[in-house]
């Protein structure tokens, strides 16, 4: 793997190019274009920002010029190592990388891993199985045991292969402050992800993600159509 630095979106991050065909279309800024959208019409000063499944850590990159505090959250030690060092090529201050598994509880959990993609790790698909890869211990942790008292706005990423509902159970604790949700529906349960999220609107959807927003951030987006 040839994993070097590369710059896209304004900031800097360490990829490998030949990992999959969605590394380049990620420099030419053609892969979630709706999600950075989403984020650059609704994202605050006043926001702190949680990517769940930061994976490369672009989302919380991206969001840590726009935002006051960041939170990368990432399973996979390689991944949240590479996420720590772009950080330190960005020089940014105000994000913070985490490797643990977002959770409704704490405890012990086993992350399939995929040995090709560094997006596709999963604690409910068999990466093993599937794709001949391999599993390591992980840390499951609920996010609401980030101390939020300080903020008044969260906005979440979140995208971690079918366990997204789990991951956001655990953020019950700071959920009334959540208003800009980028939930990508890995288990393609729609109608249970907006059922999940009620009070939110949804400024957009497609076959992978559904984008919510409530309150400011709803405002802000209707604002910038």
């Amino acid at each position: 793997m040839a994993v070097e630095l590369h710059e896209m979106r304004g900031f800097k991050v360490y990829m490998d190019l030949q990992e999959s065909c969605l590394m380049p279309m990620k420099l030419r800024e053609e892969y979630h274009v709706e999600v950075y959208n989403f984020l650059d019409r609704v994202l605050e000063k006043d926001h702190t920002f949680i990517d769940i499944g930061s994976c490369l850590g672009e989302f919380a990159l991206f969001a840590a010029t726009r935002c006051g505090d960041v939170f990368a959250i990432e399973a996979h030690p390689d991944n949240a190592e590479r996420i720590e060092k772009s950080r330190k090529e960005n020089a940014f201050l105000n994000v913070s990388v985490f490797n643990l598994a977002a959770w409704d509880k704490e405890e012990s959990l086993t992350l399939t891993c995929n040995p090709r993609w560094s997006g596709y790790h999963s604690l409910a698909f068999d990466q093993v199985k599937k794709w001949g890869g391999y599993t390591l211990p992980v840390h499951g942790c609920r996010m609401d045991y980030i101390n939020l008292d300080h903020t008044k706005r969260v906005a979440i990423k979140i995208d971690i292969q079918g366990v997204e509902r789990r991951a956001l159970e655990g953020c019950s604790g700071f959920w009334s402050k959540v208003d800009a949700l980028a939930w990508d529906i890995d288990d393609r349960d729609f109608d249970g992800a907006r059922k999940f999220c009620k009070g939110f609107e949804v400024v957009h959807e497609d076959g992978e993600k559904l984008l919510f927003a409530r309150g400011k951030a709803l405002d802000k987006w209707n604002a910038t159509k």
